[in-house]
């Protein structure tokens, strides 16, 4: 990849305009495609807050790579790929390479990619789009009850 000397923010780095190539119909749909199959879209907690997120992992690194040079033309940044060793009991798995990305650059990829996306895949991403973030706390249902009966009670 050609990276420029920009900067960098939460592995990524802004990529100069020249740099990016146009990005083709068929590259979209690729990705799409692989997204549809392995891509994760969520909110990914960082400290109180939640961030837009886009993952792919798996065990072709080819694939992987291939991804983010696609994911780089879409969001005019470059954004690492982590290699994992599997340890413990899974130590006998083959090693994965994952790209993520977020923020900015996750509603840019979501948006790109939404319409080719099957129903509950762009139920998600809207979702994220329109700010549905997850619940910053795990509900405390006994106090969430005794509220709603105390409503309930209370007319």
């Amino acid at each position: 990849h050609s990276r420029s000397p920009a900067t960098e923010q939460a592995g990524e780095s802004v990529v100069e305009e020249s740099v990016v190539a146009k990005i083709s119909d068929l590259e979209v749909g690729w990705l799409a495609g692989l997204l549809e199959g392995e891509g994760c879209f969520r909110w990914h907690a960082t400290g109180p807050t939640h961030t837009p997120s886009v993952q792919i992992e798996m065990v072709d690194e080819d694939v992987i790579l291939r991804a983010s040079i696609i994911i780089q033309k879409i969001t005019k940044r470059s954004h690492n790929i982590n290699h994992r060793q599997s340890t413990g009991n899974r130590s006998h798995y083959q090693p994965s390479f994952r790209i993520q990305v977020s923020g900015d650059s996750a509603l840019k990829l979501m948006r790109k990619v939404v319409p080719l996306l099957g129903a509950r895949r762009r139920q998600r991403i809207w979702q994220i789009l329109n700010g549905h973030k997850a619940p910053q706390k795990k509900l405390d249902l006994p106090n969430v009850v005794t509220l709603a009966v105390r409503r309930i009670a209370n007319g």
